[in-house]
């Protein structure tokens, strides 16, 4: 019950920064908070560094 009450509230902040990510991105420290919460997660992290970097084949 606890692990499906994290995921809702988390799916919830997700949906929340995304419907609001260019109010948020505005900020410098929101934007670091956000990048390095998703670069802690390997799947996301992976797909940012495959999009991203400068040095992905």
């Amino acid at each position: 019950m606890k692990k499906l009450m994290v995921f809702i509230a988390l799916a919830i902040i997700g949906f929340l920064v995304y419907r609001y990510r260019y109010y948020v991105l505005r900020y410098k420290t929101s934007r670091r908070l956000l990048v390095k919460s998703v670069m802690a997660i390997p799947p996301l992290r992976r797909r940012m560094l495959k999009k991203y970097s400068p040095f992905a084949t």
